[in-house]
C-alpha cells in the first residue's frame, strides 16, 4: 500500500502518513506516547491547527523546549519503506538544515523511495526576503529565522535556496517541477511541488504536433496497455486487450487485409506492434490500403541493443529511414548472435539501471535515468506518413 512520508515532523503529527524525525532525549515515538499523538495531531490540510499559539513574539527569544512525537525515528538518508512505496514525501523547514552534497543524497534517497508519478515538497526558508524584513525592521526573530533555531546539532541551517536554485538542485534528480504552493507560515518561506515522472508512453512522444480533426476516422492498431483515447476503431490480435475500450473494436490479425473500405480512415496509429510480426511488410500494405495518414511507432535496434534484447520475442531489428519518406528499414533479428549475448538477468539490470527500478548508484545513475528520460522518443523509430508507408528488408 502506498505511503506519504513526512519528514522532520516535530510537533506536527500528520495523520495517514508515516511521520519521521531524528532521535534525540525529547523526541518520542506515537505508540510510547500516545497523549502527544492526541496533542499534536492534524492534517497536511490544517498544518498548524495545534500551533495557532506560536507567533513571533513567542519564537524571538530561542529555541522552544518541547517534546516531539513521530512513527519511527530517521532522516533524509534512511526513509521508511521499501523502494517505490510511497506516493508522497512532504518536508517543511528541514532541507535547509543539510549541505548540498546531503542535499543530493538526501534526492536520491526520495528517488528510491517514491513510485513513478510520486510527490515530493519541499518547504524552505525564503532566506532573501527574511534579510530584507531584518533591515526593515531590526528585529532579532529574522536573525533566528535566518541561522536556524540552534537548539541542537540539528538546529543550524546549511543552506540559504532561493527558489531558482531549489528548483535547480531538485530537478538535477529527474524530478519534474509543477508548482509552488501558498505559503503556511508567518515568516518568509516557500514551498515546491515536485513530480517523479513516470514511463513515458509512445503516443506522449510519438504524436507531438500531430492535429487530429474533428469527425476523423481514427484507428489504433494495437492498443496494447497505452490506448490512443481519442481513437474511434481499435483493432488487436488478442481479444483482451481491447476490454474497456469505448468505439468499434475489431479482433484482427494485422498481416491480414483489414475488413474497411480502402483509405476508410482518416488516421492510423501503430505502436510497438510490427516487431512482433512474421510479416510486417504485409501489415504495412494493409495499413497503407486502409488510411490516408498516420503514425508508426517502433523501438530501435539501438535501444534493443542497449537492453541486450529484453523482449525476446522481438522478431526484427529495427533502423530509422534514411531520409523523410524512405522506407523504415527491417533486418530480421539474428537469433544466433543474439543468443551468444542475451543474458536475461544482465537485460534486467539495464533495464532497471536506465528506466525501471530504483536508483541505487547515485550520480552516475541518476545521469543516466535523466538522459533515458530525455532522450527516449530518439530511441524509437517515429514514422509519420501520408498516402502510403513501406519498408526495406536490410
Amino acid at each position: 500500500m502506498p505511503n506519504r512520508i513526512h519528514v522532520g515532523c516535530g510537533t506536527v503529527y500528520l495523520d495517514g502518513w508515516i511521520n519521521v524525525d531524528v532521535r534525540s532525549e525529547k523526541t518520542f515515538l506515537a505508540k510510547n506516547r500516545p497523549d502527544l499523538v492526541r496533542a499534536y495531531k492534524t492534517t497536511d490540510e490544517d498544518y498548524y491547527a495545534r500551533h495557532k499559539d506560536k507567533t513571533i513574539d513567542k519564537l524571538r527569544s530561542g529555541p522552544l523546549d518541547q517534546e516531539l512525537v513521530c512513527d519511527e525515528y530517521g532522516t533524509f538518508f534512511d526513509l521508511p519503506g521499501s523502494s517505490w512505496t510511497a506516493n508522497e514525501i512532504l518536508a517543511r523547514h528541514v532541507f535547509e538544515h543539510m549541505s548540498l552534497s546531503e542535499a543530493h543524497r538526501a534526492l536520491d534517497e526520495c528517488d528510491k523511495k517514491l513510485m513513478p508519478g510520486g510527490c515530493l515538497r519541499l518547504d524552505v526558508p525564503d532566506h532573501e526576503m527574511t534579510l530584507k524584513k531584518y533591515k526593515e525592521t531590526g528585529d532579532d526573530f529574522y536573525v533566528r529565522h535566518l541561522l536556524g533555531p540552534r537548539k541542537n546539532d540539528f538546529g543550524y541551517h546549511c543552506m540559504s535556496y532561493t527558489r531558482d536554485l531549489l528548483k535547480k538542485t531538485v530537478e538535477q534528480h529527474g524530478f519534474i517541477f509543477e508548482a509552488e504552493e501558498p505559503n503556511i507560515h508567518f515568516y518568509p518561506a516557500f514551498c515546491l511541488r515536485f513530480r517523479k515522472p513516470v514511463g513515458r508512453e509512445p503516443r506522449e512522444y510519438a504524436l507531438q504536433g500531430v492535429k487530429f480533426e474533428p469527425g476523423w476516422k481514427i484507428l489504433d492498431v494495437g492498443p496494447g496497455p497505452y490506448p490512443l483515447q481519442n481513437a474511434t476503431h481499435y483493432m488487436d490480435a488478442i481479444s483482451d486487450r481491447l476490454d474497456g475500450l469505448v468505439g468499434e473494436k475489431k479482433i484482427w490479425d494485422v498481416q491480414q487485409p483489414f475488413p474497411y473500405p480502402a483509405k476508410y480512415f482518416d488516421y492510423i496509429f501503430c505502436s510497438h506492434v510490427l516487431e512482433h510480426i512474421l510479416d510486417p511488410e504485409a501489415a504495412l500494405q494493409n495499413i497503407s490500403m486502409a488510411g490516408k495518414r498516420g503514425t508508426i511507432v517502433l523501438p530501435s535496434a539501438f535501444k534493443e541493443f542497449m537492453f541486450l534484447w529484453e523482449e525476446e520475442d522481438h522478431k526484427w531489428w529495427i533502423f530509422p529511414p534514411i531520409n523523410p519518406g524512405d522506407p523504415i528499414r527491417f533486418m530480421e533479428k539474428t537469433k544466433t548472435f543474439a543468443d551468444a549475448l542475451n543474458n536475461r538477468d544482465v537485460s534486467k539490470a539495464m533495464c532497471r539501471l536506465f528506466r525501471s527500478g530504483p536508483n541505487s548508484l547515485e550520480a552516475d545513475q541518476r545521469l543516466l535515468r535523466r538522459w533515458y528520460w530525455e532522450n527516449e522518443d530518439k530511441l524509437d523509430v517515429v514514422v509519420h506518413w501520408e498516402g502510403n508507408v513501406c519498408l526495406q528488408y536490410l
